[in-house]
């Protein structure tokens, strides 16, 4: 796996991906229990990980590249739902 594939463009990845469609999320919501503590692996900058955590659960977010790594904490330095950490080489 080439984690480098994103270096350097975490920060136009944040701003242009679009988000999760609302019907994706309420499914995969549905099949979980509201008190369940979930993992974002390969977590990106985070839009995923903001999602489950606005909707109350304990996410911990995966992410190997250092430059969305960075752009992740960013993004979820105001939850206090979401813990993230580096990757693997």
């Amino acid at each position: 796996m080439n984690i480098e594939n994103f270096t350097g463009k975490a920060e136009a990845y944040s701003i242009g991906r679009p988000g999760y469609p609302k019907s994706a999320i309420e499914y995969i919501c549905s099949l979980v229990p509201q008190d369940a503590v979930l993992a974002d692996i390969g977590a990106g900058t985070g839009k995923f990980t903001v999602t489950l955590a606005e909707r109350g659960y304990s996410v911990y977010a995966v992410e190997p590249n250092a430059d969305m790594r960075r752009q992740l904490a960013i993004t979820l330095a105001p939850l206090y739902k979401c813990k993230y950490y580096g990757g693997y080489r």
